[in-house]
């Protein structure tokens, strides 16, 4: 009986570091059910240690609207799938909103933190808003 719990808890601690991993992944814009399913195969530390090795939106980096893959910020067509990725780094859709130079998010204006990535969003140029 007692062999068997170990067991059990083992299973546990298993399924619990890849759901762990999988929101980390999700967090960091990488594909969850993927890197869910990873830590299954190969150990969750081991996985965990990819994840960080890989780094996410953070590093100068944005998921393609296409593949999820990161590619650099500014980047005009993705590296893995070949998308043309349109240039408006700068220019909102919607008049009272900016976009993040970290995450390409729109923000409203009055904001200071991309709600997305918290990034600090840079001043407002008043003259040009």
């Amino acid at each position: 009986m007692a062999k068997n719990m170990g067991f059990l808890f083992l299973v546990f601690l298993w399924f619990g570091g890849s759901v762990i991993i999988a929101i980390a992944a999700s967090a960091r814009g990488r594909n969850p059910l993927i890197w869910f399913l990873l830590p299954l195969i190969i150990t969750p530390l081991l996985a965990a240690l990819l994840l960080l090795v890989m780094g996410g939106a953070g590093d100068g980096t944005q998921p393609c609207p296409r593949c999820r893959e990161g590619i650099k910020i500014g980047a005009k067509v993705c590296r893995f799938c070949g998308h043309e990725l349109p240039d408006h780094q700068n220019d909102a859709p919607f008049p009272d909103t900016r976009l993040c130079p970290n995450c390409s998010y729109q923000v409203r204006k009055k904001d200071t933190r991309c709600p997305r990535c918290s990034n600090v969003m840079p001043p407002l140029n008043e003259e040009a808003a």
